[in-house]
């Protein structure tokens, strides 16, 4: 193998390296959280009902980014069922936090059930 071809492969892999550690996210990790939500209040207050979920979110990466959803099945008063879905957005540094989620239910409307679902994790810089 002549000099040139040596040193031009050398300076590929010196290009390749140093593109693999300046890209965000090429050595990144996995993005791994986890949501939980509590149902703390249930308020009438005349023609409508305000109800607030508490959802704690957590993560050990170094910064993620997080989509979920509180996802709602809400009887509509002429006995249909609709589904409402929350979708919510937080960027967390390693640990965990408290969001509140609060939604209003119209006249003749009622909770039928309620879930807190992780949608995405991104890893974040």
């Amino acid at each position: 193998m002549s000099k040139q071809r040596v040193s031009r492969a050398f300076m590929l892999v010196a290009a390749a390296s140093l593109l693999l550690c300046s890209a965000p996210g090429a050595l990144a990790g996995d993005c791994s959280a986890t949501v939980h939500g509590t149902m703390t209040r249930d308020e009438p207050d005349g023609d409508i009902t305000r109800l607030v979920f508490e959802v704690e979110i957590g993560t050990k990466s170094n910064c993620a980014e997080i989509n979920y959803d509180v996802i709602l099945e809400i009887r509509q008063e002429d006995g249909k069922i609709e589904k409402k879905k929350l979708g919510r957005y937080v960027k967390l540094h390693d640990g965990s936090m408290l969001e509140r989620v609060r939604h209003e239910l119209g006249g003749g409307q009622s909770l039928v059930t309620w879930e807190v679902k992780l949608d995405s994790c991104k890893e974040c810089y």
